[in-house]
This record gives structure tokens, sequence and C-alpha cells, in this order.
């Protein structure tokens, strides 16, 4: 009865790879959480009785210590506020040698085009016990026809540029950047990035200076890291007032006549170069403001 197992850990298979900021550890505590994985990745009844999704093979690195290990993970059908296939990041889960499943982390995708989509892990400091999700921070809600935006401040920075009245569209990853964000999803974004701490946010500029006064794009991204807020300077297109052009680092992927579904996968592009040259240096996450 190893067969789901030993697939799962084959040489042979696709081996996700993840950044892991807590010390790695593979004494007795690590076998026999394993033995317990194993144990459940084989009972295929019982994992859909749980409502877990599937089971990942994870390359795990500690950039600080070089160390690296593979576990395996559960994934979840559901998020971390319990809502059951809902776009938003799935929690993901783990034994440990005691025998109890714990809630250790989240798993967010983003959907690419003809490619399959990208996943990012992120662990926390403190596992959860698995079952009752931890709370989630309650928003008032807002009536959206009262929502006032100092157009020249800025949600998430108020002292620093980009200001609200530069930017033209919004995507982020808390609707799976599916559409551009309203003004009350804009709030909500701001309120998430403000209180998280100030190791695990960043502001990023891309290909202009921080006195910039033009338009820009605004793209809210997860990492393992933390939130960053990226910003991608916009061309009005001339005599058009709807219609503008996006630059991008990378050669080649000026982004014009701005169009969602074709562009925004060129945007995932740079952030992907972006992040791969971030951790080929083994840099801190550093706010740029």
């Amino acid at each position: 009865m190893q067969t789901f197992y030993n697939n799962l850990t084959s040489p042979y298979n696709d081996m996700y790879a993840a950044p892991y900021p807590h010390p790695i550890d593979d004494g007795e505590a690590e076998r026999k959480a394993e033995e317990y994985m194993k144990q459940l990745i084989n009972d295929w009844d019982k994992c859909d009785e749980m409502e877990l999704h599937n089971a990942v093979y994870i390359r795990l690195k500690n950039r600080a210590t070089g160390q690296a290990t593979n576990r395996t993970f559960f994934v979840s059908h559901r998020n971390q506020e319990g809502t059951l296939d809902s776009g938003k990041p799935r929690s993901i889960h783990r034994f440990n040698e005691h025998g109890q499943l714990q809630t250790v982390g989240t798993r967010s995708s983003v959907r690419r085009k003809d490619r399959p989509s990208h996943y990012t892990y992120q662990f926390w400091a403190e596992p959860q016990p698995y079952g009752k999700p931890p709370p989630a921070p309650k928003l008032k809600p807002r009536q959206e026809e009262k929502i006032k935006v100092v157009k020249q401040s800025s949600l998430f920075h108020p002292d620093k540029r980009p200001f609200e009245g530069q930017v033209r569209l919004t995507y982020s990853f808390t609707n799976e950047y599916e559409k551009s964000l309203t003004k009350r999803e804009a709030l909500d974004n701001a309120t998430i990035f403000k209180l998280a701490p100030d190791t695990k946010k960043c502001i990023k500029l891309h290909c202009f200076p921080p006195d910039y006064t033009g338009n820009v794009l605004r793209f809210i991204a997860t990492n393992d890291d933390g939130i960053t807020v990226h910003y991608f300077p916009c061309n009005l297109r001339e005599g058009k007032s709807n219609k503008f052009d996006v630059l991008l680092r990378l050669p080649g992927t000026l982004a014009k006549n701005w169009a969602p579904k074709k562009h925004l996968p060129l945007i995932q592009e740079e952030l992907k170069a972006y992040y791969d040259s971030v951790c080929s240096k083994e840099d801190t996450f550093v706010s740029d403001i």
C-alpha cells in the first residue's frame, strides 16, 4: 500500500522548491512525521474525507544556513478562512512527530496561459492545529460610494510616490489578478499591507525613479518572503485618454495598448525574473521606500 507515496517521491517526478525560514532538522522527529505522512497519503479515501486536495513533495532550503531537505505536505481544498475552493491561497498541512496533523502555511497559485500554474509557498512561524482555521482579520464593510481617496497621497505609503492620482489600474493576489481592484478592494489591500510586519513588506519601483510624476500600473504580489507592491510606468497613447502602454524591464516586453488578458502574463514573467534575481543573490527582503 505504498503506491501513492512512492509515486509522489519518485526521482522521475517534478519536485517543487521553496525557501524555508526555519532551521532544518532531519532527525528522529522528522522521520516519524514522514511516516505519518506516508500512511495518510496512501489512504486515498481518508484524504478525500478530510478534504485534502493533494500531496506535494517540496525541496526546502534555508537561505541563511544553506541547509536543504525534501519533505511532503498536504494541500487543502480550503483556504485559511475555511472557505472551500475559493481561489484564495490554500492551507498546507503536515504531521508532527506525535501524529498530530497541523496547518503550517499556505500555497498561492498564479494561472499562466499555455503553461503550468506557478505556485508559491509561505510557511508560518508557528504551526496551527488542523481543523478549525485561525481567525482572519475582520474588516468593516464600506460603502463604496462614500470612499474618498486623496489623489496626492498613497493608500499604501502616504508620504511617498507614486500617489493614487498616478495609478491607472491595480491588480492583486486577493482576487487572483482576474480584474483591476475597486476602490474598496484597494483599501482592503492597503489594510493588509499596513498590518504586515515591516520585514514582510516591500515597495518596488520598476524602470522609474522615486520622483516620477507620470502614470503607473500597480501590481500586488506575495511570495514566501512577504507582500510586495510593484509599480510599472505607463505611457498614455496620444489622443486616446483610456489607452496606455506599460513599460517593462525585460527586452521585447513593452505592453502596448494595455489589455489584461494579453499582458498580465508579461507582468508575471517580469516578476518571475525579478524574484529569481533576488533569490540568486540571496538578498534580504528590504523595502525600497
